[in-house]
């Protein structure tokens, strides 16, 4: 009788000092819920309104624009209250067309620049390239008109036209900044295929012998 009263009196008094499984899992599961709601609203407020202020990671400086303090003798214009960012292509010096009312665009493009094979992103990637290049010799010849000039044609120039090993601008013009051929035929749809025409009458005359291919492309090509 007393071991049985023993063995009772020291379950009880482990049971005491020892919570139960299911109450050790209400717990951890609570724990784990507040855990997850804090790191959540947490989170959410940093990528919100706080961003800019609790970020690591530097934030692009935007315009503030503002009334400007001349006043309407300056014609009330905007001004921007922090300094300009500098980016890796800043246009800050080229000449918009929309600064002046009734401005020719047409005329108003700038040099846009050319990349290099020897330029480090682009070094080695022509090799085959160079070898296609004296082994099938192409003669491309683009069809535009004086309107494109500018507009189409002389980026055609100063891209994919590189890899022609000979290059002609077919127009009824001469334009020498872009090396146009005047075919002496109208423009307009209606004058389309006597301009194809007289253009390969003109290559097979000028520069047969010094092509393999013959291609023949637009100016938006």
């Amino acid at each position: 009788m007393a071991n049985v009263k023993y063995s009772l009196l020291e379950s009880s008094a482990t049971g005491f000092l020892r919570p139960s499984t299911g109450r050790s899992f209400i717990l951890s599961f609570a724990v784990g819920i507040s855990f997850g709601f804090t790191f959540a609203y947490v989170l959410l407020t940093l990528t919100q309104s706080q961003f800019r202020e609790y970020s690591l990671i530097p934030v692009r400086e935007e315009f503030d624009l503002s009334r400007d303090t001349l006043g309407d003798e300056q014609g009330g214009g905007y001004r921007a209250s922090s300094p300009r960012p500098k980016y890796a292509h800043d246009d800050s010096g080229l000449d918009h067309g929309h600064k002046h009312e009734g401005h020719d665009f047409a005329h108003d493009f700038q040099d846009v620049g050319e990349h290099h094979a020897d330029e480090a992103h682009h070094h080695g990637e022509d090799v085959i390239a160079k070898e296609l290049k004296h082994k099938v010799r192409v003669l491309c010849w683009v069809m535009t008109n004086p309107d494109n000039h500018n507009k189409k044609a002389r980026h055609v120039k100063a891209t994919w036209g590189k890899r022609c090993n000979i290059l002609l601008f077919m127009s009824s013009s001469v334009d020498p900044k872009l090396g146009t051929i005047n075919l002496n035929i109208s423009e307009g749809r209606d004058h389309l295929w006597g301009k194809t025409k007289a253009a390969f009458r003109y290559v097979y005359e000028h520069y047969r012998g010094q092509y393999d291919w013959v291609m023949k492309a637009d100016d938006d090509t």
